[in-house]
């Protein structure tokens, strides 16, 4: 290893993660939102060269409202502005990661900037945007692919495995919007981590939006999370694990111990480490890195490329929506905001889902991406009403909610998908919403 540089343990792993432990007048809510852009003439996907092209909406970003381009080699592959960060998907798509943000209308009002910065861009450019969980046309010989080593890496990883699955499918033509919110603790982690995980199909229902796939309706809900089903079982799903006694941070970093690496960093540039243990590389065993240990760096590298459908760093990244319009994204946000950011709603959550058997997880997980609100669960309970439910507890918490006033107004697009805003009749306790 480097002289000088200590090598990692996992004691040094653990720590980090406990680190994102914060109180709560610190906690913060941040979101991310991936769209497809295409032009408007061909109704194709945006190449990066070209006119238009990506390297051209970047340009014309820096230059006409000031974001700082970030670069691989000569190409610029994302922008920053402040806390704001523009990032390209592998197939072109653009993602916005806003900054954490203490309030719901905070998130909206910078979310808004850079709505209102990309239309404009994209309008000068002859370029359309479309919000949906995997793109209703394009085949994979149509997309482009972004200058950024990363990304080959990974798709030449999951060609060569031994089986045709959805994993290259899922790169290039799907797009998401993603929650990130605080923990408190060890035990408020793990409690926040087993609600978000067995209500991720909640989620998946109530923004389905991705029906269509190459031209051809699939006769799913969300075919966007009905692949992510058949995604790589070694870095992806509900994470069985979670449900059991003695779950904790070493537990989940036990996990991360024992998935397969794919890539990291040295000197500015992606190096190809596909199936490498991360244990060999803390102690200076990989070839690939000539001795080198793995750093901190490496670690955070790592963690991010699992992709369970809540994803535990130094926040809890919840994964399971379809992308959708601007409005969808900030319900997603206030329903995990009102979830659990207050202390009697996510109680009132985990006593419902606390004694549900693997088996129930696997079920929701496995039959809601094919017929969302239409689900039938159990004893007599289908997916719409179990929505409702679940969406009144959120809203009871973002209306308990002491730091904004008013921000349950954002679920008003999820109770008119439910039923044109009617609540629902029925008690928590007294239906416990249980097999």
């Amino acid at each position: 290893r480097k002289k000088g540089v200590p090598m990692l343990k996992k004691s040094d792993l653990i720590a980090d993660m406990a680190s994102g432990c914060k109180p709560r007048q610190n906690w913060r809510v941040g979101v991310e939102h991936e769209q497809f852009v295409f032009n408007k003439q061909t109704k194709l996907p945006v190449p990066y060269e070209g006119n238009p092209g990506i390297r051209k909406l970047l340009n014309r970003m820096k230059e006409r409202f000031y974001w700082d381009p970030i670069f691989e080699g000569e190409n610029p592959i994302a922008l920053k502005k402040g806390t704001m960060m523009l990032t390209l998907e592998p197939g072109g798509a653009v993602e916005y990661s806003g900054s954490p943000m203490k309030t719901l209308s905070d998130i909206e009002a910078e979310y808004s900037i850079y709505l209102d910065h990309l239309h404009n861009v994209c309008n000068e450019l002859g370029i359309g945007i479309q919000a949906v969980g995997m793109h209703p046309d394009w085949t994979h010989d149509q997309m482009p692919q972004m200058p950024k080593s990363r990304y080959s890496i990974i798709e030449n990883y999951y060609n060569n495995l031994p089986r045709k699955r959805n994993e290259v499918a899922i790169m290039y033509r799907s797009c998401t919007a993603q929650v990130g919110l605080d923990y408190g603790s060890e035990i408020d982690m793990v409690r926040k981590l087993r609600v978000s995980l067995a209500l991720q199909p909640v989620v998946v229902a109530l923004f389905a939006n991705s029906h269509r796939f190459e031209g051809k309706n699939t006769g799913k809900a969300s075919y966007r999370s009905y692949s992510w089903n058949r995604y790589d079982s070694d870095r992806a799903g509900i994470l069985p694990f979670v449900f059991e006694d003695g779950m904790s941070f070493e537990r989940y970093i036990d996990f991360l111990l024992d998935t397969p690496m794919l890539v990291t960093t040295r000197d500015g540039k992606n190096v190809d480490l596909t199936g490498r243990s991360f244990r060999k590389f803390m102690e200076g065993n990989l070839p690939e890195m000539n001795g080198e240990c793995a750093t901190m760096n490496d670690w955070q590298e790592h963690m991010s490329c699992v992709f369970p459908e809540v994803r535990p760093k130094h926040y809890l990244e919840m994964r399971g929506a379809d992308s959708g319009t601007p409005e969808d994204v900030m319900a997603l946000a206030a329903f995990w905001v009102g979830l659990l950011y207050d202390s009697d709603a996510l109680c009132n959550a985990y006593e419902i889902i606390e004694d549900w058997s693997i088996e129930m997880h696997h079920k929701l997980r496995e039959d809601v991406p094919h017929n969302g609100l239409e689900t039938d669960l159990w004893s007599g309970m289908n997916m719409r009403r179990f929505a409702r439910e679940i969406l009144r507890i959120a809203e009871d918490g973002l209306i308990n909610n002491p730091v904004e006033d008013g921000s349950e107004k954002y679920l008003d697009v999820l109770w008119r998908k439910l039923n044109k805003g009617t609540r629902s009749v029925y008690s928590t306790t007294q239906t416990r919403l249980r097999a």
